[in-house]
């Protein structure tokens, strides 16, 4: 049996084919290197951090599903820490709790302070805004210009 149905161009689109596929394997192997670079040198969630969520999200996210992701976090299935440092993002009831609390209005500063997550606003000035100086007349220097004493 003749190989002559193994064309030239096919040939040429073989080789073609087979160095894309070795280029993407190398941005693949690549990508995962800078990805496990990234996450080895994230610095991990702090307790501050996690108390700082549990207690936003407790005066905030009153919507069912945070309700029921609160009622999970009580019973064990996932804790706090889980959800700061992302780990938990990919379950349903977590994805589900985020997506209820985005019709919510955000906080204002004064609520954010309240809460201790936020330093308080600066008050607004007591003091009236001084007057600027009214604006005097001090042109008299050109009085006694004349272009024609100037230039003749």
């Amino acid at each position: 049996m003749s190989e002559d149905w193994y064309t030239p161009e096919m040939e040429a689109a073989a080789r073609s084919l087979d160095a894309v596929a070795d280029h993407v394997t190398t941005v693949v192997r690549d990508s995962e290197a800078l990805i496990a670079e990234a996450e080895a040198a994230r610095e991990p969630i702090s307790d501050e951090d996690v108390a700082r969520l549990e207690k936003y999200a407790n005066a905030r996210f009153h919507t069912p599903e945070w309700q029921e992701l609160k009622a999970r976090i009580a019973a064990g299935e996932l804790t706090w820490r889980d959800i700061a440092s992302g780990q938990a993002l990919t379950d349903p009831g977590v994805a589900a709790a985020a997506q209820s609390v985005q019709s919510l209005p955000p906080p204002t500063a004064e609520q954010l302070a309240d809460l201790g997550l936020t330093k308080p606003p600066e008050p607004a000035p007591t003091t009236p805004p001084t007057r600027r100086r009214e604006w005097a007349d001090d042109d008299d220097y050109f009085d006694e210009f004349s272009a024609q004493e100037r230039f003749h």
